[in-house]
């Protein structure tokens, strides 16, 4: 996974620039949450480690689609929202391995939490598909 994610993050923003950042995120999403339920639900080292490809090829991929995304925007009150994305990401960082160690120690499978964290990677996409369809028409 850590080898992936170099390649990963300037091969969407190379994507990126060809295009739109909105549909390459929803489509950098849609792989990653792909790549999660994969790993949450095969047996095969094969298939385990091709989601584990996918995953760190996708994951700070999506840090580097999101960054120039929030440079564009155009936030109220004068939010910062380069911070505002940093700030998410730490927190995420923080409370996901204290969660994950939650669930462990009570020796509840971490099937459930990981399958409930791909949905929230394909909510995310549905949220940046529906941007894009609205700016553009």
């Amino acid at each position: 996974m850590g080898l992936a994610v170099i390649p990963g993050c300037y091969g969407w923003l190379w994507v990126a620039r060809k295009g739109n950042i909105l549909p390459c995120l929803s489509l950098n999403l849609i792989v990653q949450a792909c790549c999660v339920v994969l790993a949450a639900l095969t047996h095969s080292s094969i298939l385990l480690t091709l989601g584990c490809i996918g995953f760190g090829a996708t994951f700070m991929g999506t840090s580097s689609l999101v960054m120039p995304l929030a440079k564009k925007l155009k936030a109220p009150q004068k939010v910062n929202l380069l911070g505002l994305v940093t700030l998410t990401y730490g927190v995420g960082q923080i409370a996901g391995p204290l969660m994950v160690s939650a669930f462990e120690n009570r020796g509840q499978s971490l099937t459930g939490p990981t399958l409930l964290g791909a949905g929230a990677l394909f909510i995310a996409a549905g949220i940046s598909h529906l941007q894009y369809r609205k700016t553009k028409s």
